[in-house]
């Protein structure tokens, strides 16, 4: 039961849910470059508004601020990679630690995933997934009834992979770590999706 999304925004994981309905049902926000609409990431639990409608939805914002000081923590799940697992290249952003442990942060308790399915997200190059839990602890993450989302940490010292502006003198580094990134995202996929139920057709 396992969706194909953006590397940003992972594969959702659950019963029976296609990628329109999640986006349907957390909201979509969109931006115009010139007379072409522009597609944006999918923001969970609201809609895109204009600074107009931004006022009428302070008092609703303090009211999720509240919301978000009553809730759970993210919770912190660890999965080891296979010891068979070796790098490619030991070049930097190199993994950090041997055997790789991948740390995800989740919404829902192990065993307690929600039945909708569940959003697996990526942080940016330089990001964290800490980041992602202050987010959610000042309330700037609603997750709708019935969805587990997940945050997961590159295993790295900092970012996925070299940065773009590396990519074309050192292919072969890159190639190796885009490797070993899809090896990791794939064993912690089939980790998660255990706790989802399947992974989705």
């Amino acid at each position: 039961r396992l969706h194909n999304a953006s590397f940003a925004a992972l594969p959702v994981l659950g019963v029976h849910c296609t990628a329109a309905q999640v986006s349907r049902e957390m909201g979509k926000c969109g931006s115009k470059v010139g007379s072409v609409t522009v597609p944006a990431p999918v923001l969970l639990g609201q809609q895109a508004i204009s600074p107009e409608e931004h006022q009428g939805k302070r008092g609703a914002s303090k009211s999720a601020v509240t919301a978000a000081a009553t809730r759970p923590d993210l919770v912190d799940l660890r999965y080891p990679i296979p010891d068979s697992f070796r790098p490619s290249n030991n070049e930097e952003p190199q993994l950090s630690n041997t055997p790789v442990t991948v740390q995800v942060l989740s919404s829902s308790k192990e065993n307690n995933f929600g039945t909708k399915g569940t959003v697996v997200f990526l942080h940016g190059a330089g990001g964290t997934a800490q980041e992602y839990r202050e987010l959610w602890n000042s309330g700037g993450i609603d997750v709708p009834s019935g969805f587990t989302i997940v945050f997961v940490q590159t295993p790295r010292t900092s970012k996925w992979m070299i940065p773009s502006s590396n990519w074309a003198a050192k292919p072969d580094t890159l190639v190796g770590q885009v490797d070993d990134d899809v090896v990791i995202l794939k064993h912690v996929l089939y980790e998660l999706q255990k706790q989802a139920g399947g992974y989705s057709k």
